[in-house]
């Protein structure tokens, strides 16, 4: 059994992986964006 290289995975396999990870990404910059735009409300 050999092992498997990123050129055997599919692309359309790697662009929803891509995409999953873009979306993580955003809602962890929108969930920082939200706490830091509470801290500086609160610091007014």
């Amino acid at each position: 059994m050999r092992t498997t290289h990123w050129s055997d995975i599919t692309t359309g396999e790697v662009g929803s992986m891509e995409r999953e990870a873009m979306k993580r990404g955003e809602q962890a910059i929108a969930e920082e964006a939200k706490a830091n735009g509470a801290v500086h409300q609160n610091a007014e």
